[in-house]
């Protein structure tokens, strides 16, 4: 799948959370502020994706082109089954994005729009999806330090357990890793021609 870079690392942290449940002393709370704010921003994404797709599917039809050509495959592959729902639903949303550039390149193609404009929805569409990742990376983090807390406890009680440990050592990595892609597709932003023209209206849906 072209977006595939996108996923893993978001899928991970998606699947993340299910493993907390099961921690003797973990915060419920945060896993159900967790699970809220994720349901609602995923739904939030999902309907910035499909409210471009329609715009340009309706500008397909205006223009007497078919709405349906596609000119790169959406299929993608799992090496393990997903059974989390919000990484399942982050998965169709990516789905919702490749169809996105899908359109605006049958629509460029075609005359329909021009490549300025298929920049602009492209960026658009990228930015919502960062936005969100953002926002999960936020969350993601509380749901950390909560880890590290009771990682701390255990090693004052003597009794560590090296699958908790090996967890947390693995969360403090990933953290680091994703601050570092945070910081370079900032840069990306910064440098693109089209920063100061595309707006941010993406990000403000899931910001609402």
């Amino acid at each position: 799948m072209r977006l595939g870079r996108l996923a893993s690392p978001v899928i991970l942290r998606l699947n993340s959370s299910n493993q907390y449940r099961k921690w003797r002393d973990f915060d419920i709370t945060l896993l159900d502020r967790y699970a809220a704010i994720v349901t609602s921003k995923l739904a939030g994404l999902d309907a910035t994706m499909q409210q471009t797709i329609d715009r340009l599917q309706k500008l397909l039809e205006q223009s007497g082109q078919q709405g349906d050509l596609t000119l790169w495959p959406t299929k993608y592959v799992t090496d393990v089954p997903i059974i989390a729902a919000q990484a399942r639903a982050y998965l169709a949303v990516l789905q919702k994005m490749d169809r996105v550039y899908t359109l605006t390149g049958t629509a460029n193609l075609l005359g329909v729009i021009d490549s300025t404009q298929r920049a602009q929805a492209e960026l658009q569409a990228k930015r919502a999806v960062r936005a969100f990742r953002s926002i999960l990376q936020t969350e993601v983090t509380r749901l950390y330090r909560e880890a590290e807390r009771i990682m701390g406890q255990q090693r004052q009680l003597g009794k560590a357990d090296p699958a908790i440990a090996e967890v947390v050592q693995q969360q403090q990595q990933d953290i680091a890793e994703f601050e570092q892609g945070r910081q370079r597709e900032a840069q990306e932003d910064a440098s693109s021609e089209l920063a100061s023209t595309a707006g941010s209206d993406a990000c403000a849906v899931l910001a609402a």
